[in-house]
């Protein structure tokens, strides 16, 4: 089942707008990064357009997870980068494995 990749989603009491871009961005190009979310002021995810289907399914469920473990993580303690691309990696296959398929 592809699904359509939301323009905005709630993440605690927050709200994130999606953004998939085709245009540079300096702190993803610097990074090389396929993903970026940003919270405070900007709070939003930013997802590379093109990417191949297994690559935007993982991305974007790991730029997500940041933005849960910002919300949700009272501590303040947050998950690592290896931590959020093992989870992220598994909960891609998952989705995968039930059909689920993002699309842009």
């Amino acid at each position: 089942m592809k699904v359509r990749i939301p323009k905005r989603f709630p993440a605690g009491d927050k709200v994130y707008r999606i953004r998939c871009t085709k245009r540079h961005d300096d702190e993803m190009d610097m990074a090389e990064l396929d993903g970026l979310a940003r919270h405070g002021a900007r709070m939003e995810v930013l997802i590379r357009s093109g990417l191949d289907p297994q690559a935007l399914q993982e991305t974007l469920v790991h730029e997500v997870l940041h933005c849960e473990d910002t919300q949700y993580n009272p501590s303040g303690k947050r998950l690592s980068e290896d931590q959020v691309s093992g989870l992220a990696h598994g909960m891609a296959q998952f989705l995968k494995s039930i059909g689920v398929e993002f699309t842009y």
